[in-house]
């Protein structure tokens, strides 16, 4: 079966309650990432969230490059205890608008002096490698960590201000 837009939700499940994920591993998290990059090179902003039911966390982070060399971060944490839906942490908030097409990411005002609303259309359809030789392929895949996965699942978007 291929991804649809159920997949694009930090819900991910098994027929058990909510509260409960398919590994016990306090590490185990539902997360994503955003690259955001200037045509010309001059600037990278990469910010992600993660949800950790099993140790009732979320951890957000926004990362912010020039290529003069200025750099900014941000890192953001809170209890989740109840809604996994409701992406958010400090000011960081993502809201999918549209499954596996729009994305809004927002950075309310905050000490590190990064801000933005931002809106991400995917460009190209989601993308997973052929699974015909190894069918646990796609389920290994959903665990993997973000930097694990990012070489397994691709969608090309772009950024609209």
């Amino acid at each position: 079966m291929p991804y649809g837009p159920w997949d694009e939700y930090f819900i991910h499940q098994l027929p058990r309650t909510f509260d409960q994920v398919s590994d016990s591993e306090k590490s185990w998290s539902d997360r994503c990432y955003f690259n955001v990059h200037s045509p010309d090179g001059a600037m990278l902003l990469v910010c992600g969230y993660g949800n950790n039911p099993n140790s009732q966390s979320v951890a957000g982070y926004a990362k912010l490059s020039l290529a003069d060399g200025r750099h900014w971060d941000l890192d953001v944490f809170r209890r989740c205890t109840t809604d996994r839906g409701d992406l958010h942490a400090g000011p960081m908030r993502l809201t999918c608008v549209e499954p596996l097409q729009r994305w809004k990411l927002e950075l309310a005002p905050n000490p590190s002096g990064l801000e933005w609303e931002l809106y991400y259309e995917s460009r190209a359809p989601m993308w997973e490698p052929p699974a015909d030789h190894d069918p646990q392929a796609r389920t290994r895949a959903r665990g993997l960590s973000t930097h694990q996965a990012a070489g397994a699942l691709h969608r090309l978007g772009q950024v609209r201000r």
